[in-house]
């Protein structure tokens, strides 16, 4: 590598004097560590936010599910019921209903708990080239009320 000099003569006090092959380097090396530092970043905060998006399905569908599990008549409504409302819940918060996994737990009697638990595998894509599947369950407990939503007759 030669020095090259512009218009003036004495390398000391030449602001235009630099080292042959060095042209570009600095660009190249700040688009390797931007693109190697930055694009895994910006991929993982889109990979938090589908998992937040899903959590939040999941919970919204839990409670609903357990709300309405809390009014049926039966048990087998009340797992109708709680099926049904967590399909419709999950599909509005633009999840597959059919992926998820609902059971209800607890003592069908006026006034104990009941308990309904949904399960969502939410599966993270980075650009396609990490995939994986994160097991998210939530329970969400009501009080079981049958005929509470009725009027009371005397």
């Amino acid at each position: 590598m030669g020095i090259r000099r512009g218009s003036c003569d004495r390398p000391v006090n030449c602001k235009s004097l630099r080292v042959d092959g060095d042209d570009g380097t600095s660009l190249i090396e700040v688009m390797v560590i931007g693109v190697g530092i930055l694009l895994p970043l910006i991929l993982s905060i889109a990979a938090m936010g589908a998992v937040q998006r899903a959590a939040l399905g999941v919970s919204a569908a839990t409670r609903d599910a357990a709300r309405s599990a809390s009014v049926a008549s039966s048990r087998s409504q009340a797992a109708d019921a709680a099926l049904r409302t967590a399909a419709a819940t999950l599909a509005a918060y633009g999840l597959d209903a059919g992926s998820a996994s609902v059971r209800i737990e607890g003592e069908f009697e006026r006034g104990k708990q009941i308990g309904v638990s949904v399960g969502y595998p939410v599966v993270v894509s980075l650009a396609g080239v990490f995939e994986f599947s994160l097991p998210l369950r939530i329970t969400s407990t009501s009080r079981f009320s049958i005929g509470l939503h009725y009027p009371m007759r005397r």
